[in-house]
C-alpha cells in the first residue's frame, strides 16, 4: 500500500495542544513558519507523535510506502524532511507544493500523482476536500490516535 502523511498535526505535534490551534488556523502557521521566531519554534518545540511514529515505522517496516505530503512553502519543505530525519520517522519520499499552489490543489495533486491507497490529515476541511476529490483514496481525518485504525490493520 502506498500511504501518504501530512506531517504537522499529524507526524509532528507541539507541547501544550498547540497543535490543535494549528489546525484551526494553518494559513497563519505557514506565516509564522516563515519567520526567524517560527523557524525556531519549528525546530525545537515541535516533537514526533509517539503512536504516529511507531505506526509509520511498522508500516514501513512492512513494505508500505510512506509519502509526506505537506504543504511546507519555500524553505520550510527542507526544514520538514530535516525534521522527520533527526527524528527517525521513515519515508520514501516528500513532496513540495508548486509555486501559487493553494494547501488543497497542492494536496490533491500530491496524492493522486502519488497513487496513494490513503492519506492522512488533520486538518477538517482539507480531509472533506480530498475526500471529496479523489473518492478512491481512503482520507482518514486524524484527531486522535484511534482514527488510525485501518492503517493499524495493515501494520
Amino acid at each position: 500500500m502506498i500511504i501518504g502523511f501530512d506531517v504537522d498535526g499529524v507526524i509532528a505535534t507541539a507541547p501544550l495542544g498547540l497543535h490543535n490551534l494549528l489546525r484551526k488556523f494553518q494559513g497563519l502557521w505557514n506565516v509564522i513558519l516563515k519567520s526567524p521566531m517560527g523557524a525556531l519554534v519549528y525546530r525545537h518545540f515541535r516533537f514526533p507523535d509517539k503512536d504516529v511514529k511507531n505506526l509509520i515505522c511498522s508500516l514501513h517496516s512492512k513494505g508500505h510506502t510512506i509519502i509526506i505530503i505537506t504543504y511546507a512553502l519555500g524553505d520550510g519543505q527542507k526544514k520538514a524532511v530535516e525534521w522527520l530525519k533527526k527524528n527517525g520517522v521513515p519515508f520514501d519520499k516528500a513532496t513540495a507544493p508548486k509555486r501559487g499552489e493553494k494547501p488543497l490543489e497542492f494536496k490533491c495533486r500530491a496524492v493522486a500523482e502519488e497513487n496513494c491507497d490513503f492519506f492522512v490529515e488533520d486538518q477538517d476541511i482539507l480531509a472533506q476536500g480530498i475526500s471529496e476529490k479523489l473518492q478512491r483514496v481512503q482520507v482518514i481525518h486524524y484527531r486522535s490516535v484511534e482514527d488510525l485504525s485501518a492503517l493499524k490493520e495493515l501494520s
